[in-house]
């Protein structure tokens, strides 16, 4: 779409997984063996250059906060990368320094009857 791409690079904190993806079968072990051909379709894409692996830790894989449970400074570090936010951001202090139009209008209280007549409504029936 217009776009050209340099350098693909797909960034993976297990070692074992960047060996397979760069020497295929080669480094392949007992405990892999039962991997099939059509699986190592990302070593041919590393042989044919269209993309590069490099090794990335764990700690530093900011998409991790997306599907891993994240707490405290390690939550406070990749909320801030991903939100543009300052690492001691609070929701509290915010709010309270954004002026009152800015803010969402709350309802009220949320009735609990109320919410769970809404989901059985939309739920499908069996």
């Amino acid at each position: 779409q217009g776009y050209t791409i340099e350098h693909n690079i797909v960034n993976q904190d297990n070692k074992s997984t960047l060996m397979l993806a760069r020497n295929g079968r080669f480094s392949s072990g007992k405990r892999t063996k039962h991997i099939k051909a059509r699986y190592f379709n990302i070593a041919d894409k590393v042989s044919d250059g269209e993309i590069e692996m490099a090794y990335e830790p764990t700690e530093t894989m900011w998409a991790d906060v997306l599907n891993k449970p994240k707490q405290g400074k390690a939550f406070r570090e990749f909320r801030a990368f991903l939100m543009n936010v300052p690492v001691n951001y609070d929701d509290d202090i915010e709010r309270e320094r954004t002026h009152p139009d800015q803010l969402p209008k709350c309802s009220g209280p949320v009735d609990v009857k109320t919410l769970t007549t809404i989901a059985q409504s939309i739920m499908p029936k069996e």
